[in-house]
């Protein structure tokens, strides 16, 4: 879902991703030089592409409310 409000966030997030997925078949690239593989050895396993972006809202929280999270803590 897509906010309406915002003009241009889709297209603007979607360049993001398409970035985001260049710049990391680039980096398996390098990896597979490092590992003395051929530069296209991962290539593969990245196609189709598995890129997923999921954004996250934290809301304001009110003045005076320290220790409360507006989203509760997570790993990632």
């Amino acid at each position: 879902k897509w906010p309406t409000d915002l003009p241009g966030f889709r297209e603007t997030c979607l360049r993001y991703m398409d970035g985001l997925e260049a710049l990391g078949l680039k980096l398996i690239r390098l990896y597979a030089l490092a590992l003395d593989l051929p530069a296209d050895y991962f290539d593969r396993a990245f196609r189709p592409s598995h890129n997923i972006l999921r954004l996250s809202r934290y809301p304001a929280l009110p003045d005076g409310e320290e220790g409360v999270n507006s989203l509760p803590p997570h790993t990632d």
